[in-house]
């Protein structure tokens, strides 16, 4: 693809993602995890194919917090959920920024001793739930999320997928200077 059309599909993705975060649909909230995915997984990211003229410091506010570790107690099961988001958190709370990578990295779900990563829920539900591919657990990881996912919901949705509310949100906010820039100079 062309930079101009890497350009063009970027804010198209992120106009797409804005208008599923508002949908309280399950259908439209797992759609989002292949606009995550291809924003942010693929193997050549979106985000990063969109910036590169710009070369722009992309990072993701999140709010300040530290999983329980497998030391502190025996956890059923823990889920950063819509805590994630310095908007959404519980008040008191310090905020943080981070790169790409340790955003993709950060721990937002525990069951037992295994933790689950922001990375690993938007594979999830990209390429198993559906959200680009339908398929069975294949993984160890892939076979957990989806006894989880069956566990538990937040407001109708899935757990897991309901975290992805809050992954969009904070993507959308890291991008944002990124999609104006882009956007004006689509327009002229």
């Amino acid at each position: 693809m062309s930079a101009r059309e890497d350009a063009w599909l970027f804010v198209r993705v992120c106009r797409d993602l804005e208008k599923r975060l508002r949908s309280v649909d399950e259908y439209e909230v797992l759609k989002s995890s292949g606009l995550l995915r291809q924003l942010l997984l693929d193997d050549a990211p979106l985000v990063h194919r969109a910036n590169k003229n710009y070369k722009l410091d992309i990072e993701f506010e999140i709010t300040d917090f530290q999983p329980p570790t497998s030391d502190q107690r025996k956890i059923l099961l823990w889920n950063i959920a819509d805590g994630l988001d310095p908007q959404t958190c519980r008040p008191g709370r310090g905020n943080r920024k981070v790169r790409l990578e340790d955003f993709l990295r950060l721990v937002v779900l525990r069951s037992g001793d295994t933790s689950f990563t922001i990375k690993d829920l938007i594979k999830f539900e990209a390429n198993v739930m559906g959200g680009i591919h339908a398929g069975s657990p294949r993984t160890e990881t892939e076979q957990h999320l989806r006894m989880i996912t069956d566990m538990y919901s937040i407001q109708g949705i899935p757990g897991c997928l309901r975290q992805l509310k809050a992954i969009a949100r904070v993507v959308l906010k890291a991008v944002d200077p990124l999609k104006v820039r882009v956007q004006a100079d689509l327009a002229s």
